[in-house]
């Protein structure tokens, strides 16, 4: 299994998909982290209250992403684009920017998590660099989108038995699980998913807790 960290690059377009509570948003935040890691300009998009000092506001009403080395936080994209509206559809735009900063030097990436792809242009998806599934419900997998049914059904069948920090990528170099490390300054006042990651690091903690003490070669198995 690879970790997030170790298949991001920059430029890039990043679509994390899933459903409420399984943990999109710790996605987008790890993500986040490691551009602003490599010197690279955090923007998010309408940002709320919890987020660092080095993740900057942009608002809504209209996307700029002046910095041209830059990357672009959309959480929750379905709260702010709808599939019918091809007309002034600023994910659209966001893709248009990053394009036209591509052509004159610029390096600039966005991040979208949504529940599903149907909200989206398929213009974006087909520009899409790295597709992240969490756990979706049999109802978010009947109403996707026909072409991505399997990939939605092949992900969840290998995240069935998988903790939460575990995700599904699908990218050009490589497909399979993904290990997913929660920043230390995420909170819950940003998503409904950080308890369920602590309380699965907490079993976790214990396991190794428990291995330590009845030996080394018990750590081993653990770890395989």
């Amino acid at each position: 299994m690879k970790n997030l960290t170790e298949i991001l690059k920059h430029p890039s377009t990043t679509l994390v998909v899933g459903d409420t509570g399984e943990g999109k948003t710790v996605v987008a935040a790890a993500a986040m982290e490691w551009f602003n890691e490599k010197g690279i300009y955090v923007y998010i998009l309408d940002k709320q209250k919890g987020y660092p000092k080095w993740v900057h506001n942009q608002s809504s009403d209209k996307i700029e992403m002046e910095e041209k080395n830059s990357v672009l936080a959309i959480d929750d994209a379905h709260n702010y684009f709808y599939a019918g509206m091809e007309a002034d559809r600023e994910d659209l735009k966001a893709l248009d920017l990053i394009n036209r900063a591509r052509r004159h030097g610029g390096k600039r990436s966005i991040i979208y998590t949504t529940q599903q792809s149907t909200v989206l242009s398929r213009k974006l998806i087909g520009m899409t660099t790295f597709l992240i599934f969490k756990k979706s419900s049999p109802m978010q997998i009947e109403f996707e989108r026909p072409e991505f049914q399997p990939l939605f059904v092949r992900a969840n069948e290998a995240l069935k038995d998988q903790p939460i920090d575990v995700g599904y990528i699908v990218s050009t170099n490589y497909e399979g699980l993904l290990q997913i490390d929660m920043p230390k300054w995420f909170t819950d006042e940003l998503s409904g998913a950080p308890e369920h990651y602590q309380s699965d690091r907490r079993e976790k903690n214990k396991g190794i807790f428990k291995s330590v003490t009845g030996g080394i070669s018990s750590l081993g198995k653990m770890f395989g």
